[in-house]
């Protein structure tokens, strides 16, 4: 044999070199598809609509979007340019949201025939639907629906969520009423608290010591014939002072030569919200928070 023609190597070196190389591509490329894989999973939520909504979703999937960015495999990912976008998005999300928001509120609102008053637009953003305050937290992306001050209601700061929540707390708030009857039970609730505390008619009486009692009496037929849980229906601070606002709407404050009042909280008092019930005014502002319920001649 010619000592210059090269040698054919017949050992197993070479073939293991050759098997490390390809284990060592299948693994990068298991690896480029799992971070892929992850990629997917984080972004399709982001493409779902109204996702981007809800602020601390964009932040949580933008945070495990950024995770990526550190390692090789980002790299074949191409995501710099959406991070951009998301960052961007997150630094503009409150003005972006009120933007849009704006829009869609008005223009649904407009459709289904809903009066829409803008109460303020500093702070927390508040809406009027009547008879609903819309409480709107853009950095957090949460509506708040009240009454009296009270949250019956809370969704996302989308359009339509608002008005599907507005509609559900209205139909639950605004039931049968009926002015005589709730004059009645305001009378009645009033004077067995005058009784127990020795009282006299015409002395002011705390609203929320009467305020179980007269949840009691405003219950509907089927609870007074059957006073189980499932037949109770609350009926809290807001529940009362819709009422008490429906009767001012009615005209029905005095009745069989009566009146009814109510005293305003002052000093501190406002602040003790386990004292107080908040009456709306007629279109919602002016309103007080009140302390006392009495009654005196008309």
């Amino acid at each position: 044999m010619n000592s210059t023609e090269p040698a054919v190597t017949t050992g197993s070196s070479t073939n293991e070199s050759l098997h490390d190389a390809v284990a060592r591509e299948c693994r990068r490329l298991e690896g480029e598809m799992e971070e892929r894989k992850r990629a997917l999973k984080v972004l399709k939520p982001l493409a779902r609509e109204g996702s981007i909504a809800r602020p601390e979703d964009l932040a949580r999937k933008a945070k495990a979007l950024r995770g990526f960015a550190a390692g090789e495999a980002h790299r074949g990912l191409q995501l710099d340019a959406l991070l951009r976008l998301v960052d961007d998005w997150e630094r503009d999300r409150a003005n972006r949201l009120r933007r849009i928001l704006a829009q869609e509120i008005k223009t649904q609102c407009d459709a289904a025939g809903v009066a829409l008053r803008v109460v303020s637009k500093d702070g927390p953003i508040e809406l009027r639907l009547d008879p609903l305050a819309v409480i709107l937290d853009l950095d957090k992306g949460k509506a708040s629906l009240c009454f009296a001050k009270v949250e019956l209601g809370k969704c996302a700061a989308d359009a339509a969520e608002i008005l599907k929540t507005w509609k559900k707390v209205r139909t639950e708030l605004e039931r049968p009423f009926d002015a005589a009857r709730f004059f009645a039970a305001c009378r009645k609730t009033y004077l067995a608290a005058l009784s127990a505390s020795g009282g006299h008619d015409g002395d002011r009486v705390e609203i929320l010591e009467i305020l179980p009692h007269l949840a009691l009496e405003m219950q509907e037929r089927k609870f007074r014939a059957n006073p189980v849980a499932r037949n109770f229906r609350s009926y809290g601070k807001a529940h009362c002072a819709f009422d008490v606002w429906r009767l001012r709407q009615t005209q029905g404050l005095t009745q069989n030569g009566l009146r009814v009042n109510f005293g305003v909280a002052s000093g501190a008092t406002p602040y003790q919200k386990e004292r107080v019930v908040y009456l709306e005014g007629p279109d919602g502002q002016d309103g007080q928070y009140t302390l006392t319920i009495f009654f005196t001649r008309a």
